[in-house]
């Protein structure tokens, strides 16, 4: 099954589809995020998925991890 495309559709509204008729059977309606997905998978590229809650901790691990002497430093002490 080959994905459709349609600008809004990664945004939750209500889905876009190609065509004149008012539903679409048995074909994936994709926005560019999905459609960047579906080119990694077909490329081989694909990685699992990481919630963003859990990148943002590692993120900020790092940041403390590289220094207290740095522009940074003093946001960490406001929260």
């Amino acid at each position: 099954m080959d994905p459709a495309f349609a600008w809004f559709a990664d945004n939750g509204a209500w889905p876009e589809h190609p065509g004149p008729g008012s539903a679409v059977v048995e074909q994936a309606i994709v926005g560019p995020a999905r459609l960047l997905s579906h080119v990694e998978t077909m490329l081989g590229l694909g990685r699992p998925a990481i919630a963003a809650v859990k990148r943002i901790v590692v993120y900020r691990r790092k940041l403390e991890a590289a220094g207290a002497d740095r522009f940074w430093s003093d946001s960490f002490g406001a929260a």
